[in-house]
């Protein structure tokens, strides 16, 4: 059959809800798995999306399935696809988070660049995905305190652990304390630690994460050129989530600066993503420059209302 009418009956199959890919829990948490077709994609990028169990508005991670190139029925079941590893999903604050790493120049912009990466909170995998097969030599370590998240980016998110690509089960703080005494030093630091019961104001990041011990545990691990990003989302009143988003920022400025953080609004909802660098960020122009040669190169396109 032609492309077309393989596309059609996975339309069809799928359907408006999608296939359902499982529940997954630990303790109070449990995360739902699902493929879809269409929504925030291309027609011919089916993803699969993680949700928070019982709240399905936003997913907290997606990856793009790549279509089998031999087009028959056998092929309509999704769940034998593969991830999609050079795409970067449309989701607020993964582009900004993992391209200013390269634009904000703590590492080059070059498939062959060496470095350390850390990231607190897993998720699906993705980001960590996208710089473990677009970057080889890139050293990378996600570390998440719910074992579901490495279940979920191992069994259905293709993430493969290796001498470069390390998931650690545990405190992220007690983690990033742990690599102060030995010395460690990471090129960068991206956080992206929520609630997921949504009763706080302040969605991401969590309290422990906006301590003054914490942020100075941040500058400690960064190089003196290193990037630090952090997740950011609010909830409740415009003004509400405005001062809540001001205070973060301030807060941060605080130990980094107020000339080395920025406040990045992100395309979609009212999701922001936090950016310090102790050194200082480069031009707009040339920032600018090397965001957009990592868009091109993983299929993205920044919308204008991106700063």
């Amino acid at each position: 059959m032609t492309r077309e009418t393989f596309l059609d009956k996975l339309a069809e199959q799928l359907g408006w809800y999608g296939a359902d890919r499982g529940i997954f829990c630990h303790r109070e948490d449990c995360f739902y798995v699902k493929d879809t077709f269409g929504g925030v994609t291309a027609r011919d990028r089916p993803v699969r999306s993680i949700y928070i169990y019982g709240f399905y508005t936003v997913a907290v991670s997606q990856a793009i399935l790549n279509i089998p190139t031999l087009y028959n029925d056998g092929n309509l079941d999704t769940s034998k696809w593969s991830i999609n590893k050079s795409f970067v999903q449309p989701i607020g604050y993964m582009f900004p988070t993992v391209s200013g790493i390269f634009a904000s120049r703590a590492l080059p912009n070059d498939e062959t660049t060496n470095g350390n990466v850390l990231f607190i909170g897993l998720g699906g995998g993705t980001l960590n995905n996208l710089l473990t097969a677009g970057f080889p030599n890139i050293n990378v370590t996600s570390v998440d305190n719910n074992p579901v998240m490495k279940r979920l980016a191992v069994e259905l998110f293709d993430n493969v652990e290796n001498e470069k690509n390390h998931i650690v089960i545990g405190d992220g703080v007690e983690f990033m304390k742990n690599e102060t005494k030995r010395g460690a030093q990471y090129d960068a630091i991206i956080g992206d630690v929520c609630y997921n019961n949504g009763d706080k104001p302040n969605i991401c990041p969590i309290d422990l994460f906006l301590n003054d011990d914490v942020i100075e545990i941040y500058k400690k691990l960064l190089k003196p050129t290193g990037f630090l990003a952090h997740n950011v989302v609010a909830k409740g009143e415009i003004e509400m989530q405005d001062e809540i988003i001001q205070n973060i920022l301030k807060l941060h400025m605080k130990h980094f600066g107020e000339e080395n953080c920025v406040m990045h609004k992100c395309h979609s909802i009212r999701n922001f993503v936090l950016m310090c660098r102790s050194i200082g960020f480069p031009s707009k122009d040339d920032y600018r420059r090397v965001e957009e040669a990592f868009a091109d190169r993983f299929e993205y396109t920044i919308v204008e209302n991106e700063q």
